[in-house]
């Protein structure tokens, strides 16, 4: 690898719709001296994502079924619990009819690959043993992410359509969103291979090893894919730093430049390769700019992405700092090991802070929030802040506004007519900021009193007890849930857009016995869909499972046949449950007298739940579905016509021997895209031999 980037020597199709089989060319630029990986790559597990690849289920696409794998020595994660499908790449090459297996280096790769409209969260992971208390170490692995297509790769840091990191748990923990995990930063670049790199000290003599990648943006084409390929991983000894600091000028206007220096030690047998800092602005009470998921703060000062043709080597960067505000700045550098197969890995970061007291305190008091759709993404809103405030939020769902002290009531609604369950009590002090967040609930939400406002109304449960907290709540009153208490609300939905069921929920004291479980039961036979379990949230945190209408349409199941533009609408009962688990016991009792919720300790575990939702999704804002009853008239002749009654005719070339059963049309600003559906699969509009145009 003498690069830590490699583009592409060929070109690439890899934008695949479903239910085609589509010619894929290789991509990967081979580097120089392919050899053996050296040191402590040989402590890890497969680094090269080699066979064997273990079974996790199956997928079933025109009548044949593929196994769904991951490679031997890894453990898969999938945090949306969205349709995703794990391959080998030479397995993927074979479902695709491609020529060569996509790959780094060996002759395998683990490919994930999702088929539908989806957002998700997913990866691999390895516990490493054997390791050094103390010691520092640095993981590397190649990723390759493809949205939609390589014709025309996006690469917009203002809206990143992907997302990748990888990450060490220095006390060997397995969960991806805990906040011991330790992340690189966040790399966007589409259509390339890049090698992230992240350092830590070993607090275990067991480490864990994550690739992550994040589909933040639905495809907006219908059908379209998003794609990633892992290879090549390698974990080696890190550099150290030694030193950072911070160098303050005066300040003139309430601003000064201040210069970071840092210094790091490059292990002898290596050399240097890079460096890199970042700085992020502290809010009132944080202590930190890090999030186990994707939403942290940090700013590039100068960091390696892919795409940049070198490396950034400076030890020295300048930024701007304003009295008032809290400032972290981290660095670290990167070593090379030269010694077989070369690879790069970084130091664990050093962190320094700053602050200088501004002479102008706030005299006014300010609410500062994010509104949220039931998908968990920001989103656009009006926020009513009563008796006499309106504001609008940006398109990411922040907002921010002076309001001086005083008690104030808060909705926020949208244009499509979205709005909040319930007004939000504020109380704002003098010369202080509070923020909140808000969740847009959409008009056809079947679930009555979600947000439990001191009562259990309207739901179905075996709390015969029930406990609210206003302190430490998510909204107004929030549920206490005592193990193994089950709770439901059942409702009818008309043309439902992909339900959704919407919650936040918090869990103190997680055990490894115990799990909040969310089902949805659809139909009028109340038939469960796959669960969504939870077992630790670090405070509130918002979920969501969507309803699986494939399950309804096809009768296939979570990962059986792909979904059609006709499953995008549900009509019909739905139910939706939640569930304390422990030890696989779902009996229903109330609390104990003993149990204190809210009180962490060694035998209690207190969940809560709030805010839930049951309909449809806020749809992308580019994205409409019509649907068109034209009828095609079809002649065994080379031409396909509408009827001749019609006023807009036009020629499509037909293929011999095919069935026309229904047609559909997707509208996208000016234009109009009509797809012909042929034997109950999709076709792709770039394949002449399964389209005509």
């Amino acid at each position: 690898m003498n690069n830590i980037m490699k583009t592409s020597k060929y070109f690439l199709v890899l934008s695949i719709s479903i239910g085609f089989i589509l010619l894929v060319i290789p991509m990967t630029m081979w580097a120089d001296n392919l050899q053996t990986k050296q040191a402590l790559s040989l402590q890890i597990n497969n680094p090269g994502f080699e066979t064997p690849f273990n079974k996790i289920g199956e997928y079933e696409n025109n009548s044949q079924v593929w196994d769904l794998q991951v490679a031997d020595g890894w453990n898969h994660f999938d945090l949306k619990q969205e349709r995703l499908r794990f391959f080998s790449s030479c397995e993927w090459k074979e479902f695709n009819n491609g020529p060569v297996c996509e790959k780094v280096e060996g002759d395998e790769a683990q490919v994930i690959w999702t088929s539908s409209n989806v957002r998700f969260d997913a990866g691999v992971y390895q516990q490493i043993s054997g390791l050094t208390i103390g010691e520092s170490y640095g993981f590397q692995a190649a990723t390759l992410m493809v949205f939609e297509s390589t014709t025309n790769p996006v690469d917009n840091p203002d809206d990143p359509k992907m997302q990748r990191k990888v990450g060490i748990d220095p006390y060997g923990g397995t969960d991806p969103k805990s906040e011991n995990v330790i992340w690189s930063p966040i790399d966007i670049k589409d259509v390339a291979w890049f090698w992230p790199s992240v350092g830590a000290k070993a607090m275990s003599s067991t480490m864990t090893v994550f690739v992550r990648v994040r589909g933040r943006k639905k495809p907006e084409v219908q059908f379209s894919n998003s794609q990633v390929w892992i290879d090549d991983a390698s974990l080696d000894y890190a550099p150290t730093m030694e030193s950072l600091t911070l160098d303050v000028g005066d300040f003139v206007n309430e601003q000064a430049t201040i210069t970071a220096t840092w210094h790091g030690t490059i292990r002898d047998g290596f050399e240097f390769y890079a460096s890199e800092s970042q700085l992020c602005e502290l809010s009132s009470g944080e202590t930190t700019c890090d999030d186990p998921n994707w939403d942290g703060t940090w700013q590039d000062l100068h960091v390696f992405r892919g795409g940049d043709e070198l490396p950034p080597t400076a030890t020295t960067a300048n930024f701007i700092a304003t009295q008032g505000i809290t400032y972290m700045v981290r660095a670290r550098v990167w070593h090379r090991n030269t010694d077989g197969r070369p690879h790069n890995v970084a130091s664990p970061w050093k962190f320094v802070s700053y602050f200088e007291d501004t002479p102008s305190p706030i005299s006014q008091g300010k609410i500062m929030g994010t509104v949220f759709d039931t998908e968990g993404e920001g989103v656009n809103a009006n926020v009513i802040i009563s008796p006499t405030l309106t504001v609008m939020t940006t398109n990411d769902g922040k907002f921010d506004v002076e309001t001086g002290a005083g008690t104030f009531n808060l909705m926020a609604t949208t244009d499509t007519d979205w709005e909040t369950m319930q007004p939000l009590t504020v109380m704002v002090p003098q010369s202080d900021t509070v923020i909140v967040t808000m969740t847009v609930t959409p008009p056809d939400n079947f679930i009555q009193n979600g947000g439990f406002e001191n009562t259990m109304s309207d739901w179905q449960s075996t709390i015969t007890a029930p406990t609210f907290i206003t302190d430490g709540s998510m909204s107004g009153y929030s549920l206490a849930i005592p193990e193994n208490a089950i709770l439901t609300q059942t409702g009818y939905l008309t043309n439902a857009y992909q339900p959704n069921l919407s919650f936040w929920y918090k869990i103190i004291n997680p055990d490894e016995q115990s799990r909040l479980v969310a089902q949805i039961f659809g139909r009028d036979t109340l038939t469960p869909t796959k669960p969504l379990i939870l077992t630790e949230s670090h405070g509130w945190k918002q979920a969501h499972l969507p309803l699986d209408l494939r399950e309804f349409m096809t009768g296939t199941g979570s990962i059986g046949s792909v979904a059609i533009s006709s499953t995008s609408f549900y009509t019909g009962m739905i139910s939706v449950r939640f569930s304390i688990e422990k030890d696989g016991v779902k009996e229903s009792h109330s609390a104990p007298q003993n149990y204190k919720f809210g009180t962490p300790n060694s035998q209690n575990t207190a969940y809560y739940l709030d805010d839930v939702s049951m309909g449809s999704i806020l749809p992308e804002p580019t994205l409409q579905y019509i649907y068109l009853p034209l009828i095609l008239k079809f002649s065994p002749t080379p031409e396909l016509r509408f009827p001749e009654s019609s006023a807009n005719t036009f020629n499509l070339v037909s293929i011999e021997g095919s069935s026309l059963d229904k047609r559909t049309a997707q509208k996208r600003s000016n234009q109009i895209l009509v797809a012909i559906r042929d034997t109950g699969q999709f076709m792709d509009t770039r394949s002449r031999k399964d389209w005509w145009e």
